[in-house]
């Protein structure tokens, strides 16, 4: 596929599973890249394969994801890319933020935008932007917050509109000023969201990909 489409809705991504229920399509996904990765990577969480993405029961992304799956554009389900298979990461799980990864491995050409990370951790107090879609059918844009807290691998922000949800925007990705990768959005309530750092997510694609090495 071609690179020259990036992303209208500001390169937030959703996979889509054909199961026997229909297609399977929740949260949101973004691609990025990383010299210590030999693939591009589309990242989004791993708690969307269970009830918090419409399944009955929480699911082993092996046994979701066992054939590759298209990865469309969340805003206009544009398709981008046929990812070519899982990259399993070590000790992942829903049950602790920042181990709630879930990662495909993109070809070597795609349609998604490619985010690069930030090396500098988010701070408190710094303005900062989540993409995602809207639901209202208006033009893309991307939701200004400000990080209130930073421990450890997560932080919290404010969204700037006080009653917007983030429901649904699992997976986006927190973006700088200069649109770099700083973080990816994990949890959220009504006003607020937890996002897990982006060298977090960084040092457990490392692992994943260090592993597949070793195990070949």
């Amino acid at each position: 596929m071609s690179r020259a489409r990036p992303s209208v809705a500001g390169a937030a991504l959703r996979a889509e599973v054909e199961t026997p229920q229909g297609i399977w399509s929740a949260g949101l996904g973004f691609a990025v890249t990383d010299p210590r990765c030999p693939a591009h990577t589309y990242v989004s969480c791993l708690h969307l394969l269970g009830p918090a993405g419409g399944l009955p029961v929480p699911l082993a992304p092996a046994a979701f994801f066992p054939d590759a799956v298209p990865i469309v554009d969340a805003y206009d389900q544009a398709l981008l890319a046929l990812s070519t298979g899982l990259v399993d990461v070590p000790r992942a799980t829903a049950d602790v933020p920042w181990r709630d990864i879930l990662a495909l491995q993109l070809p070597p050409l795609h349609g998604c935008h490619l985010y690069v990370r930030r090396r500098e951790a988010a701070s408190a107090g710094e303005q900062l932007n989540i993409a995602a879609p809207p639901r209202d059918g208006r033009p893309p844009w991307v939701h200004p917050a400000t990080v209130e807290r930073a421990v450890g691998p997560l932080f919290t922000v404010r969204l700037q509109s006080p009653d917007t949800s983030p429901r649904g925007w699992s997976g986006a990705p927190v973006l700088d000023a200069r649109a770099r990768w700083v973080g990816m959005l994990v949890r959220g309530s009504t006003g607020s969201a937890v996002a897990v750092h982006a060298s977090a997510v960084v040092v457990q694609l490392r692992h994943a990909y260090a592993a597949r090495v070793t195990a070949g």
